[in-house]
C-alpha cells in the first residue's frame, strides 16, 4: 500500500509539524468534528454557535436587502467581486464598497462568530490530521496567537483550506482566511 502524502510546515521558532494531506477519509472527517465539537465545550455550544452563524447570517442578508434592495445588493457584491479579480482592491472605490457593505453591526456580528466557528474547526482539523509535532507539544495547550502562526504556515501549503475560504466568501464572509484575518484575497488569488 502506498504510503499516505504528507506536508511539513516549519515557524520561526524552529518547530516543525507534519499533516497529512487531504482528502480526509470518513473517520477522519468524524474525528475532526467530534474535536471541534469537544474544543467549543460539548454538542449543545457547537451547535449553538452553528445556529448563531446561520441566523446572524440571514439577519444581515435580511439587513442588506433593506439597504440596497435584492438586485441592488447583488450589483455591489458584483462590483466588489470585479475589483478584487481586477486586482483594483486597493483603490479607493474598493474601499468605499467595502465599507458599505461589510462595516455595519449585523455584517461584524456574523463575521465574528463565523470566524470563531472556523477557527474552532480548523484547530480540530490541525490536532486530527497533525502525525508529527514536537515532543510534549499539545494543541489544545497552546495560546491561540500560536496556533494562528501554524494555521498560517499550513494555509500557505494546503488545499483543504482553499475551499474553506471559498466557502467562507460564499456563505457572504469575504476577505477572510481560514485563521479569521481579512485579506480580501482568496488563498487562490494569492498564488499560495
Amino acid at each position: 500500500m502506498k504510503e499516505r502524502e504528507k506536508f511539513t510546515v516549519k515557524l520561526e521558532d524552529g518547530n516543525e509539524f507534519s499533516f497529512y494531506m487531504p482528502p480526509q477519509t470518513i473517520v477522519e472527517k468524524q474525528k475532526i468534528k467530534q474535536e471541534a465539537v469537544e474544543l467549543s465545550g460539548g454538542w449543545d455550544n457547537y451547535s449553538s454557535l452553528e445556529a448563531s452563524v446561520e441566523s446572524t447570517h440571514l439577519k444581515y442578508l435580511e439587513w442588506a436587502e433593506k439597504q440596497f434592495g435584492v438586485t441592488g445588493f447583488a450589483d455591489l457584491q458584483r462590483k466588489l467581486l470585479e475589483l478584487r479579480q481586477n486586482k483594483q482592491d486597493k483603490t479607493e472605490e474598493y474601499e468605499q464598497l467595502f465599507e458599505k457593505l461589510y462595516n455595519n453591526v449585523q455584517y461584524l456580528k456574523y463575521a465574528n462568530l463565523l470566524t470563531t466557528l472556523t477557527d474552532i474547526n480548523n484547530y480540530a482539523y490541525m490536532i486530527v490530521m497533525c502525525v508529527s509535532k514536537p515532543a510534549n507539544f499539545n494543541f489544545k495547550e497552546q495560546p491561540e496567537a500560536y496556533l494562528k502562526q501554524i494555521l498560517k504556515e499550513v494555509q500557505k501549503q494546503n488545499n483543504f483550506f482553499r475551499t474553506e475560504v471559498k466557502q467562507t466568501q460564499e456563505n457572504g464572509l469575504p476577505g477572510q482566511d481560514g485563521a479569521g484575518n481579512r485579506s480580501d484575497i482568496s488563498a487562490e488569488d494569492k498564488g499560495s
